[in-house]
């Protein structure tokens, strides 16, 4: 089965639908625990920081690209702790939460959301095709933005291990 622009349309009206929700479910519990219990503490920068930072990302992004069958799972849990994470660091640090994810988020956060949606698309199409070497088609023909998400990836742990 090929995939049209209309299946594309859908499986990105799901993937956002099912981002959003994980979205709201983590910010909600945040409001549901006591933020006494959580501390912020600036993490040291540097070359181990980098490193660190680095192999968690690249970590998370080969789990996404190589058990995408796991995809919608694993997009609703990661991204329902992020934005749990995301939300106490507000809580408890108010507006300076955002100098916390300046600058790497800019880059990290819409990378993360492209190579979620890299991992739910080729979900879709092992689902509707009943075919991993049709799934292993598509992403052949997605190498470039794989390879430069990649590259993001890379370049968010340097901005982030370094800068903050």
């Amino acid at each position: 089965m090929e995939f049209t622009y209309k299946h594309r349309k859908r499986a990105a009206g799901v993937y956002a639908s099912l981002t959003l929700a994980s979205i709201l479910i983590g910010a909600l519990v945040v409001f549901g625990v006591n933020a006494d219990y959580f501390a912020a503490k600036k993490p040291p920068f540097g070359a181990e920081m980098f490193k660190t930072i680095l192999f968690a990302n690249v970590r998370d992004y080969l789990k996404y690209l190589v058990l995408y069958i796991l995809s919608p799972i694993m997009l609703a849990v990661d991204t329902a702790i992020n934005s749990f994470q995301i939300t106490i660091g507000f809580r408890i640090l108010g507006g300076d939460a955002f100098s916390r994810l300046m600058p790497h988020s800019l880059i990290e956060l819409p990378n993360i959301l492209l190579y979620h949606f890299l991992s739910f698309y080729q979900f879709i199409i092992f689902i509707k095709n009943k075919s991993s070497k049709k799934t292993f088609i598509s992403i052949r023909r997605l190498k470039w933005i794989y390879v430069c998400s990649f590259i993001l990836v890379i370049l968010g742990a340097l901005i982030e291990g370094y800068l903050g």
